[in-house]
């Protein structure tokens, strides 16, 4: 599907604010308000804009500890890690699950009340699974940066590489 400038402009003004109105989005795009909402429609149709949420501040409903987790499996077959994938999508506390190449084959982000409860989910996964080589855990300490791609990056990045 091509994008054009008026998509481009949707989805970066969706990604900062989910709820706006259509009548206002339309007019911060430029696009008559049927035109605007017909764009989101297709952009939703064919899987460009997945789905609306909220960002909540985890401090304001108490305290919590985010750790990262780098696993490393017993065994790479596709079956195993497939297995791994399941179990890990059952726990609520691992809210980011990335199979990497490097070092070790998951890195996980696990977000628990505290190190009591991060233990309790680590040692759920490992019962659940149980074929865990290693795995290390980084407390972040304090976090400096988080956001998702402007999409607009992304489509241009993507015009460029295929020029």
């Amino acid at each position: 599907m091509q994008l054009d400038s008026f998509d481009l402009k949707i989805l970066d003004i969706l990604q900062r604010d989910g709820r706006i109105t259509n009548a206002r989005l339309a007019l911060d795009v430029g696009l008559s308000e049927s035109a605007c909402f017909n764009r989101v429609r297709r952009l939703e149709q064919q899987k460009i804009l997945q789905r609306y949420g909220a960002q909540i501040d985890r401090k304001a409903l108490g305290s919590f500890v985010t750790v990262l987790v780098s696993v490393i499996l017993e065994s790479h077959k596709q079956h195993e890690l497939a297995r791994f994938e399941q179990v890990v999508s059952g726990l609520p506390e691992v809210v980011e699950c990335n199979y990497v190449a490097g070092q070790f084959d998951y890195l996980l982000k696990v977000v628990a009340r505290d190190m009591t409860d991060y233990m309790r989910v680590m040692d759920e996964l490992m019962e659940a699974f149980g074929k865990v080589n290693q795995y290390s855990s980084y407390i972040v300490m304090r976090k400096t940066k988080e956001q998702e791609m402007a999409a607009s990056y992304l489509v241009d990045k993507t015009r460029r590489s295929a020029a």
